[in-house]
């Protein structure tokens, strides 16, 4: 059920619904909020240490405003127990459902592709969010000694740093670049949600989970129509792909 919300959430949203949570990668509990006046939002909760998430999530947020289609804070509290998020909610389905959408799969790697080219164009030098690996490394070292990582990886810390060996190409990342994160709109518009691992990152931070992601739900990968479309790099590392997707277990 949901939870017991602030009395400044309650009076904000007066006569509503609420779809059944989802729990977003970092632990919070996500809530779609449809009010009676037609107008919808989503709800973000964390406790305990997953807080600090939404924090970050709403700064993200606050820097991505006019530099590309995110949804909107609209509402921030933070309170002794919990922390609570409230976004607008962006017209259009997520790109996992590009079946439902009549898009042929090469179609929806251009148009993944060009996306992430855009997101990646996006000037960086006033960006102080920061998950370069200087960042990541520690967190990935200090979950993987509190034993807070999936149980199936194969590969542990030391396997991490020792592919760690090349220089990072920093651009601002989406941080989760899978297709469930990307809303397509009318007349084929993408939008961006759940940023709360946005980012100056490496660009294959993006890259390797955007393969993963859509291999996961095509069976392919469809590398040379990425690159076209992409147009940034020449070639595909995938020592890198495969680093960054070993990483993004740890999380």
């Amino acid at each position: 059920m949901i939870p017991k919300l602030p009395s400044e959430l309650e009076l904000f949203f007066g006569k509503y619904e609420w779809k059944k949570p989802s729990t977003g990668e970092s632990g919070d509990k996500v809530y779609q909020i449809n009010c009676k006046n037609g107008k919808s939002y989503f709800l973000k909760t964390a406790i305990g240490s997953n807080q600090s998430n939404l924090v970050f999530e709403k700064q993200a947020l606050a820097w991505m405003k006019n530099k590309f289609l995110a949804p909107s804070v609209v509402k921030f509290l933070k309170k002794p127990d919990a922390t609570y998020l409230l976004t607008t909610a962006l017209e259009g389905h997520n790109a996992s459902r590009f079946t439902t959408l009549n898009i042929p799969e090469a179609d929806m790697m251009k148009l993944l592709a060009k996306t992430l080219r855009k997101i990646h164009q996006i000037p960086i030098d006033n960006c102080n969010l920061d998950q370069g690996l200087a960042t990541r490394i520690p967190q990935a070292k200090k979950r993987w000694e509190l034993a807070l990582i999936d149980k199936n990886i194969s590969d542990p810390y030391e396997s991490l740093i020792q592919k760690c060996n090349f220089k990072e190409d920093q651009v601002f990342t989406h941080g989760d670049y899978c297709l469930a994160n990307i809303i397509i709109g009318k007349n084929n518009s993408t939008g961006l949600i759940d940023l709360g691992r946005a980012g100056v990152s490496d660009r294959y931070q993006d890259i390797s989970l955007l393969f993963r992601s859509f291999e996961y739900y095509t069976g392919k990968r469809l590398d040379d129509i990425f690159v076209s479309e992409y147009g940034l790099i020449d070639y595909l590392d995938q020592e890198k792909i495969e680093f960054y997707q070993l990483l993004d277990s740890f999380f």
